[in-house]
């Protein structure tokens, strides 16, 4: 978490200046550290033998100022009944409160500006407190630090995901399933804009998939209708029973044939229509053949009356 590293252990040991000094690096982005006090040269022997000559004073020590930069050193003189060591334990547990937000980065930031300027307004009517800084200031750049982080975050996940359509155009339907499985299920830290890129890679991804089973199933709709084919060329002109069986067949197609496939169907239907009609022609005067030449002329009387029109125009 955010707060964890940068606020944790100057919070435990605040009474140690040099812990405590993590803490205000962070809020304030560092403070003045001390100059080092130089060691005033040593005065000649013979110029002075006996010490005698006064020794330059020491500087002021400089006192601490009641502000965002607050010497560091000031905390080693603050005693522990101070409201500033319950100051950072209430900060300490809002921001550790806030690092385990989940949620893209706009809903974070949403519900993280709400919580601060609750927090803050409270502070600023709690006239029994003294507060050394701002801390509308602090909580605002926690909060832009972890927003940030949530953003790279999301950007760093959606860089491992998302592909050109070039590479998309070359991926097989297993892949692009697999692919669809990421995107269609991405994490609660993608950020608006990232999710609208996402979409437009999925929809890319999804055109592909689409395309690829299009081109399986046109492949299958064409074996199939090549095999027919190959079966009515075979068929023996009076294997009347084969073409009645392929003549269901080609009546219910398989669900692969569709609207594409359908016209070939019907040319196909009707070859095999004529070839049936065919056979049952050379069946039927198979038989008359073997009728008795009165029952013939019957049949002929009775066909001239049943279509006299065939019978005008020989």
């Amino acid at each position: 978490m955010l707060f964890a590293a940068a606020i944790a252990s100057p919070v435990a040991l605040a009474p140690n200046a040099a812990s405590a000094e993590g803490l205000f690096d962070f809020l304030f982005g560092g403070s003045e550290k001390p100059q080092a006090r130089q060691a005033s040269p040593q005065a000649s022997f013979f110029a002075d033998p006996f010490g005698t000559s006064p020794q330059p004073a020491a500087p002021p020590r400089k006192q601490p100022m009641l502000s965002t930069e607050l010497p560091i050193a000031a905390l080693t003189y603050m005693p522990a009944s101070s409201n500033l060591y319950s100051l950072l334990e209430m900060m300490q547990a809002d921001m550790e409160k806030w690092s385990a937000l989940e949620g893209s980065p706009e809903d974070v930031e949403a519900i993280m500006a709400t919580d601060i300027a609750q927090r803050c307004d409270g502070l600023e009517d709690d006239d029994t407190l003294d507060p050394i800084w701002d801390f509308r200031e602090v909580y605002t750049r926690f909060k832009a630090a972890a927003v940030q982080s949530l953003h790279d975050r999301s950007a760093h996940w959606l860089q491992s995901v998302v592909s050109g359509k070039e590479v998309i155009g070359s991926w097989s339907i297993a892949r692009c399933d697999n692919q669809l499985n990421v995107v269609s299920h991405p994490p609660a830290f993608l950020s608006a804009g990232d999710k609208g890129q996402l979409e437009a890679v999925q929809r890319m991804i999804e055109e592909q998939r689409v395309s690829l089973v299009e081109e399986v199933r046109r492949d299958k709709a064409y074996a199939w209708l090549h095999a027919m084919e190959a079966e009515l060329t075979a068929q023996s002109p009076l294997a009347r029973d084969a073409c009645e069986q392929c003549l269901y067949t080609l009546r219910h197609p398989p669900a692969f044939i569709q609207a594409a496939e359908i016209a070939s169907v019907k040319i196909l239907e009707e070859q095999l229509t004529r070839r049936i009609d065919t056979l049952d022609v050379s069946a039927l005067l198979e038989r008359i053949h073997q009728l008795q030449p009165s029952l013939r002329r019957e049949l002929l009387q009775d066909l001239q009356q049943a279509f006299p029109e065939d019978f005008a125009h020989p």
